[in-house]
């Protein structure tokens, strides 16, 4: 039975700054590391859901350093990466790249979508559901990609943000 390895991460807040001073060289330097243990451990996806900038206004170098990681991690589309907006990030300016990146073995979301994104690696396919909804729709979204797909191959990316959530204190 062939299986898929996926890493999951969040919250890498690129351009964090402490006290007025940058934190990009530690923050390099963590994703140095992570792209070792993605490679050491043979991942086949990374799913990055959210917070990969602290503001919606990252330092350019911040956005560099992002879109660096991103291809290193993907080895030019032999591993696929799956990112999804925060609530400290700037949907359209973390999609606007999407048509570059596509290619590339990297999927950037921006907005709630109901689209299923399909992963394919040379060992096996997985069906992205990304849900960025309120806690309402949650049951009946997850209910519908489970039946959809059979109950396989649907891994399921949860962000739960106030501004999409009806309950306020989410």
């Amino acid at each position: 039975m062939n299986h898929m390895r996926i890493l999951h991460t969040a919250d890498w807040h690129l351009g964090k700054t402490l006290e007025g001073r940058s934190r990009l060289d530690e923050q390099a330097q963590f994703l140095d590391e992570l792209y070792q243990i993605v490679k050491d451990e043979h991942i086949d996806v990374i799913v990055m859901a959210g917070d990969a900038f602290d503001t919606v206004n990252p330092p350019a170098r911040a956005e560099q350093l992002f879109y660096e990681s991103l291809s290193a991690l993907s080895d030019k589309g032999k591993r696929q990466v799956v990112v999804i907006s925060g609530n400290h990030d700037n949907p359209d300016r973390l999609s606007a790249a999407s048509p570059l990146t596509n290619d590339q073995g990297i999927h950037l979301i921006g907005y709630p979508t109901n689209d299923i994104i399909r992963v394919d690696v040379p060992s096996s396919s997985v069906n992205v559901y990304p849900l960025q909804h309120s806690l309402i729709r949650l049951k009946r979204d997850l209910t519908r990609c489970w039946l959809k797909h059979l109950k396989r191959n649907c891994f399921v990316i949860i962000t739960i943000k106030k501004k999409y959530s009806k309950r306020s204190n989410i």
